[in-house]
C-alpha cells in the first residue's frame, strides 16, 4: 500500500502548490478585469472622436450627448445612434 509519511508530503506540497497559485491568479484576475474596464473606456472615447472627426471632414455638426450616443446634424435633420454601433 505505501508509507503514510510520504502520501503526507505529497499532500502538503499539493496544498503549498495550491495556494501559491491562488495568491498569485486572484489579484491577476483582478487587474486584469480593471485595465479591461479602462481599456473599454479608452475605446468608447476613440470611437466617439472619430466619429467627430468624420463628422467634421463632411461638414455636419458631431455631439456626443448621454455617454455613448452621437448625434450628427445632417441641415436640418439629426441622426441618433450609439457610438458602438
Amino acid at each position: 500500500v505505501g508509507d503514510p509519511s510520504e502520501l503526507a508530503g505529497g499532500i502538503s506540497t499539493a496544498l503549498i502548490t495550491t495556494a501559491t497559485g491562488l495568491t498569485i491568479a486572484i489579484p491577476s484576475l483582478i487587474f486584469h478585469r480593471h485595465f479591461k474596464a479602462k481599456i473599454e473606456t479608452f475605446i468608447i472615447k476613440m470611437e466617439q472622436e472619430a466619429l467627430k472627426l468624420v463628422g467634421i471632414t463632411h461638414g455636419n455638426k458631431v455631439e456626443v450627448t448621454h455617454g455613448n450616443k452621437v448625434e450628427v446634424t445632417h441641415g436640418d435633420k439629426v441622426n441618433k445612434k450609439d457610438a458602438r454601433s
